[in-house]
C-alpha cells in the first residue's frame, strides 16, 4: 500500500505500440542505401504519423523505419525513408560528432531504453553526423557526462530528388544483457523532425500525444518475434 503513490507517479508499463525485428547474419556497408540486399525480405517497415495528433503524415512527407540486430545482438541497424518535396532547402549546419547545432535542422532522433538502462538518445542529421547522449545514471557516472557516452555509432545518409534515407547502427554493448525479447522488450522510437521553411514538424513511429516528444512510457516495445 506504501507504493502505490510510487506506482502512480513512476509508471512501469509502456503503452506504445510493438516492433518487430529480426536478427540477422547478412554483412552491411552503412551507406544510407536502404535499396540493398540487407534491407529486402520479409522486413517489416513501421510508418510515422504526426507525433501530437497521431493524424497521418501527408503523402509528400511519408517516412518510417525498420530494425534488424546484429549476430548475438551486437548492434541495432535502423533504416529511416524520409520523402521531401524540397531537398535544396534542407538545413545542415551541424559539422562534427555532437554539434548542438543538429537540433536546429532536419535530422532523425532515436530513444531507446532497456530493461537495465534508461535511456540513449542519438540524432542523425542529413549529412550523418551523429549526436549521442544517455541519461542512464549508471553509465553518466562511468562517462561523467551524458554527451560523452560515444559507443562508435556509425551513419550514412543517400540523398535523391524527392527523398534522403539514414542508416544508423548502434553498438549495443551498453544496454545490458535482456532483450529485447517478449519478456523484456527494448523501448523505443524513432523521430523525424523536419525544418524546412523554419518551421518545426516531427513525426514518429510512437505518437504520444503530449506537450514533448519524449514520454519514455509511450515508446514503442521492441522485440524479436
Amino acid at each position: 500500500e506504501e507504493m502505490q503513490p510510487l506506482k502512480k507517479m513512476f509508471p512501469m508499463t509502456r503503452v506504445g505500440p510493438d516492433f518487430t525485428c529480426d536478427v540477422t547474419d547478412q554483412p552491411i556497408l552503412i551507406d544510407g542505401d536502404l535499396q540493398k540486399k540487407f534491407w529486402q525480405g520479409d522486413i517489416a517497415w513501421y510508418k510515422m504519423e504526426e507525433w501530437k495528433k497521431k493524424s497521418p503524415v501527408p503523402t509528400e512527407l511519408a517516412s518510417e523505419a525498420a530494425f534488424r540486430l546484429t549476430p548475438g545482438r551486437s548492434n541495432i541497424v535502423i533504416g529511416v525513408k524520409c520523402k521531401e518535396p524540397a531537398m535544396d532547402k534542407i538545413p545542415a549546419r551541424a559539422k562534427e560528432h555532437d554539434d548542438f547545432e543538429i537540433f536546429n535542422e532536419d535530422r532523425i532522433e532515436v530513444r531507446i531504453e532497456t530493461p537495465e538502462r534508461s535511456y540513449f538518445k542519438i540524432a542523425v542529421n542529413t549529412e550523418g553526423i551523429i549526436w549521442d547522449e544517455t541519461q542512464d545514471v549508471t553509465l553518466v557516472t562511468k562517462y561523467t557526462l551524458p554527451v560523452l557516452w560515444n559507443p562508435g555509432i556509425k551513419a550514412a545518409v543517400k540523398k535523391e530528388k524527392d527523398r534522403w534515407t539514414a542508416e544508423i547502427m548502434i553498438p549495443t554493448a551498453d544496454f545490458g544483457s535482456k532483450g529485447p525479447d517478449k519478456a523484456n522488450p527494448w523501448g523505443i522510437n524513432v523521430y523525424r523532425i523536419r525544418r524546412v521553411g523554419g518551421v518545426r514538424e516531427v513525426y514518429d513511429i510512437a505518437p504520444t500525444a503530449e506537450k514533448l516528444p519524449n514520454d519514455l512510457v509511450k515508446m514503442g516495445n521492441l522485440a524479436v518475434p
